[in-house]
């Protein structure tokens, strides 16, 4: 299914706005085994009531790879306005 126009003004706009909140996302759920990763270039892609996803690339050494995270909202969003 597509996303909705509001999903993408937010993400956009999450992507603008908040790129440093993103990088802490996903450092946040890194595994201990994972802490030397550099991780850059961190973009919402999708937002629902019950989960944001958040695409990364992650690099060790000479090797980088395209990775996602999934963030569960608890309680979910009554609105996607509570992104704000």
């Amino acid at each position: 299914m597509a996303p909705s126009t509001a999903e993408t003004g937010l993400c956009n706009r999450m992507n603008a706005d908040h790129p440093l909140a993103l990088f802490a996302i996903v450092k946040s759920t890194l595994k201990r085994s994972e802490a030397s990763l550099l991780v850059k270039d961190c973009k919402t892609t999708t937002v629902t009531l019950t989960e944001a996803k958040i695409s990364y690339v992650a690099c060790q050494e000479d090797s980088c790879a395209q990775r996602e995270v999934i963030v569960k909202f608890d309680p979910p969003l009554k609105s996607l306005e509570q992104m704000r």
